[in-house]
């Protein structure tokens, strides 16, 4: 009897989460194909918010197809452009300028998609060298540059103005690259969790500190499509079918709203998206537009959203915090009699800066800084006319 409650409990639930007319605005073939698999699932997303983005792009062959599906759903995302795109292909411009006009919001993923800091694969090696401070500003630079060109300036006007590191390295390190750039002397944490030194590494990264200077706040993700291991190209059919219903099945088994990762350069999610939205809006899942995720509070506390308010504010906490344990990293004049006044040593130059002093790169308690670095503004009084 037992038994028999407890399968009546199941299909009832499944049921439930089909019982109403799923629509399948395109590609139904396929999408009838993923229902009637989901049928043998106990699955409900009950009101769980997804927020799309999108990296890497804009790619002709499938940016402008997924447009047209997000369109048909009234579904708004943010596209965190590569800028270098525009500059191998100018026509790609008006694609990005189409995206904005049809109220996504454009995103900076950087000019050349370079890793802003340390990158390691599996096995610990370096995949490549990190960006030095002078390249993350240019790198930056131009992609602001080439972002506003294509829209008109529009791009700055935005009512929110997003960054997000290539690889997420700038702001999502992982545990083992921690350890790498405590061991290098890059930087020194207290903690011992990988929580709490990621959060000691948030409030000191260089490549976060560059963000606040430019008026950006970092979107990250906690939703991984997976779709980086897919090929560019379309896949088979059962790819696509076993794509959506493993995004489909982490989307709603989530307890918090996510920011989903995927990439429109990839053909794959110019079928797999359109079904991902239609199914999981028939099982509950709410798409949200950037301006609406950022306002859920679990996306700033568990550190996916960092607003530029507290970019800044960790850059003014960095410098007074590591005031007293500089001289450990060796950034102190040893010939400095006042040890509360710290310097900065140039390789370039072959010679160490006061306070406030520097040309592209500012020191400050023994630090580099960016010119555009909230903490320079407020300390320095630099003339830059």
């Amino acid at each position: 009897m037992v038994r028999f409650l407890i399968l009546l409990s199941i299909f009832s639930f499944i049921q439930s989460a089909f019982s109403f007319d799923c629509s399948l605005k395109s590609h139904e073939g396929i999408g009838q194909k993923v229902l009637t698999s989901l049928e043998k699932n106990t699955i409900s997303c009950k009101g769980q918010k997804v927020h799309l983005s999108f990296d890497d792009g804009p790619f002709q062959n499938s940016t402008p197809q997924i447009l047209n599906e997000l369109k048909m759903r009234n579904v708004m995302a943010s596209f965190f452009v590569t800028s270098k795109n525009l500059e191998l292909k100018p026509e790609s411009g008006k694609i990005v300028s189409e995206t904005l006009n049809s109220g996504h919001l454009i995103s900076s993923h950087g000019h050349e998609h370079r890793a802003h800091d340390i990158r390691l694969d599996s096995a610990g090696r370096d995949v490549e060298a990190p960006l030095t401070q002078s390249q993350r500003e240019e790198d930056i630079k131009k992609s602001v540059s080439y972002l506003n060109n294509v829209t008109n300036n529009e791009f700055n006007k935005q009512s929110l103005k997003l960054f997000r590191f290539p690889y997420g390295r700038g702001a999502m390190p992982s545990e083992n690259e921690l350890r790498v750039m405590e061991e290098r002397g890059m930087m020194t944490f207290q903690g011992h969790s990988f929580i709490e030194r990621l959060k000691e590494y948030r409030r000191k990264s260089p490549a976060l500190h560059t963000l606040s200077g430019f008026g950006f706040s970092h979107l990250g993700w906690n939703h991984d499509s997976g779709d980086s291991a897919l090929p560019y190209s379309l896949p088979d059919e059962d790819k696509i079918i076993e794509y959506v219903k493993t995004n489909l099945f982490n989307l709603c088994k989530a307890s918090t709203p996510r920011v989903a990762l995927f990439h429109d350069t990839k053909m794959i999610n110019t079928v797999a998206v359109p079904l991902i939205v239609d199914i999981g809006q028939c099982l509950g899942l709410k798409f949200v537009s950037a301006q609406d995720m950022v306002k859920e509070p679990t996306i700033s506390s568990g550190g996916v959203f960092i607003q530029k308010e507290d970019l800044a504010k960790g850059v003014v906490e960095n410098v007074l915090e590591g005031l007293s344990g500089a001289e450990d990293s060796g950034v102190v004049n040893p010939a400095c009699t006042n040890p509360e006044t710290l310097q900065c040593w140039s390789e370039y130059t072959k010679r160490w800066y006061n306070d406030c002093e520097g040309d592209r790169s500012i020191c400050l308690g023994g630090r580099w800084y960016s010119r555009q670095d909230e903490i320079i503004k407020k300390n320095c009084q630099l003339n830059d006319s």
